[in-house]
């Protein structure tokens, strides 16, 4: 549970959790704290969805920074286990951020499809004042 008070913000944990959860507690108070304002419970129900589907957002990425991850192997048997001892956070966490990276991954690979595909349908001058229309100058290159 977070709390605030004017300038004073404080985190609170329940230390009868395990210590995987008390680390995903903490990084979900934690976003509430540096990211949301107002308190949850005079909030429409939408918007109160909203700060945790964030928090939650919030809580993979910080856990499990991806420039952090990235020196591990993803294919390797246990990578969730491996994660989860290194990081210190729930197998479950682990394997919602891998989750998320092989989406982004996909997503990547589906946009670079796309790009190449306009390219071989049109010419190269159309090609390139449409990326430099979405893009901005060839001075961002």
């Amino acid at each position: 549970m977070s709390y605030e008070f004017g300038r004073f913000r404080s985190i609170t944990i329940d230390k009868r959790l395990p210590s995987k959860v008390q680390r995903e507690c903490f990084y979900h108070e934690l976003c509430h704290i540096l990211r949301h304002a107002g308190r949850q419970i005079m909030m429409p129900k939408a918007f109160r969805e909203l700060q945790e589907w964030d928090t939650r957002y919030f809580t993979r990425y910080a856990a499990l920074p991806f420039h952090m991850i990235t020196t591990f192997d993803f294919k390797q048997l246990g990578i969730i286990e491996v994660l989860s001892e290194q990081f210190r956070v729930t197998p479950e966490l682990c394997s919602e951020r891998l989750i998320r990276i092989r989406e982004k991954i996909r997503d990547y690979s589906l946009f670079k499809k796309d790009v190449f595909s306009i390219h071989r349908h049109y010419s190269t001058d159309f090609a390139l004042m449409q990326y430099y229309h979405l893009f901005g100058s060839s001075s961002s290159l």
